[in-house]
């Protein structure tokens, strides 16, 4: 099973370094049967894509989720802002039972980011969620470009088209 969430920080003139969550699933019954804990960062007026994939759920459908945001430590975005990135030489091909994304990432600011996360979100023609990856690539060095590969699983019997495939960046 895998999960995606975007959380959207309204607020142009704070962002937050350090942001606690926690991804609650419940069954029809309302019992939860999976919780997942982590941290994420998000910038001023940004929205944060968050890739879980392979998360290890045995149980019948999910009918609800929630998510709690707690400590929560807001700066002003001067102290906290938006690196300068870019994404190029973008290829997805479809390779047995799963997508294959290539691309390149640049660092186009004058000093290292040590966390940079790629998400892939899959979704069907009609816009419905059909699966999503991600890669963690290593500390990337001021204007340097690294190579990135993302595996998302699929089904042939899924219905999308390569073409709809999002990439996202979360880098600091």
């Amino acid at each position: 099973t895998t999960a995606f969430i975007q959380i959207h920080n309204p607020n142009k003139e704070y962002a937050a370094r350090k942001v606690e969550y926690q991804l609650n699933l419940y069954d029809k019954e309302d019992v939860e049967v999976f919780a997942v804990n982590g941290e994420i960062f998000i910038y001023a007026d940004d929205i944060m894509s968050l890739a879980l994939p392979a998360l290890e759920i045995n149980t019948s459908p999910i009918a609800r989720s929630e998510l709690l945001l707690t400590s929560v430590n807001w700066e002003p975005k001067e102290t906290f802002s938006k690196p300068d990135t870019d994404i190029k030489n973008i290829s997805v091909k479809l390779e047995k039972e799963r997508l294959v994304i290539d691309g390149d990432f640049t660092n186009r600011n004058l000093y290292n980011l040590g966390e940079v996360n790629v998400s892939a979100l899959l979704v069907s023609d009609s816009g419905f969620f059909v699966n999503a990856s991600k890669t963690s690539l290593d500390s990337v060095l001021p204007l340097a470009t690294k190579h990135f590969k993302i595996f998302i699983p699929v089904s042939l019997n899924d219905k999308f088209n390569v073409l709809n495939v999002k990439l996202f960046v979360a880098a600091r």
